[in-house]
This record gives structure tokens, sequence and C-alpha cells, in this order.
């Protein structure tokens, strides 16, 4: 079975890491009331093993790096900025 569940996540200069369930899938990233989170389909039950995944936030017009992999995308007027994962 599987569930989701809702991270919080920072808009910041610096990458950030999450912990997520081995198997997690990244569906959505959005704005709600005032706090950026993504949501993820995971694996349900107590027995999944945890691994550490990074993220980084890029405002548009910024460099990304061909290695990360898109995410999602949410405004915050007048900025746009998307999510990426960074595959290390």
């Amino acid at each position: 079975m599987k569930v989701i569940y809702k991270y919080p996540i920072e808009v910041t200069a610096q990458g950030q890491s999450l912990r997520l369930p081995v198997g997690a899938k990244p569906l959505r990233v959005a704005k709600q009331e005032s706090q950026v989170s993504l949501w993820v389909e995971q694996p349900w039950g107590e027995a999944v093993q945890d691994e550490r995944r990074w993220f980084t936030v890029v405002g548009t017009g910024r460099c990304i790096l061909a290695d990360w992999q898109y995410v999602g995308t949410w405004e915050d007027p007048p900025l746009v900025w998307h999510l990426y994962e960074v595959i290390l």
C-alpha cells in the first residue's frame, strides 16, 4: 500500500535534505497559506527504510545543473520558484 504525505520546504539559497522512505515519489510542490510544501507518494508501513534526499529551490532565470531532476513550480508573487531534486 501507499500513502501521500506532505513535507515543508524552505525557500533558501542553500539546498536542503529530507528523510523520505526508499521508493518515495515527489508529486507536487505548492504554497499552502504561508508554507511551501512537497507532497510525496510513499510506501506505507513502519518497516519501510528511509533515505536522505537533497532538494534545492531555484528562482526563474537562475542556472540549474544537468543532473538535477525537476519536481515542480509555484508562484509567490511577484516571484516564481522551482524545486529540483539534486541527484547525487
